[in-house]
């Protein structure tokens, strides 16, 4: 089963991050719950966790990339 890895709501005032860098790479083992991406605030740095268990199959948005809340980031499978 494929799922995309979303960028989610960190407060009602951020509508955009950065990716500060991922912490899993391609073919990668991850495990639902697990930190797999570190994004970056004006105000704050946050970890964002994988949505499903599977392997990191696709990095959509690389390192230092600006990405939109609710914007796909990658891809777990």
């Amino acid at each position: 089963m494929k799922k995309e890895i979303e960028i989610p709501s960190l407060g009602e005032e951020v509508k955009e991050v950065e990716i500060s860098f991922w912490l899993k790479k391609i073919g990668d083992k991850v495990e639902e719950g697990e930190d797999i991406l570190e994004v970056i605030t004006d105000k704050a740095v946050f970890r964002i966790q994988a949505p499903a268990s599977g392997v990191l199959k696709e990095i959509y948005k690389k390192d230092g990339a600006k990405v939109r809340v609710g914007e796909k980031a990658g891809l777990i499978e």
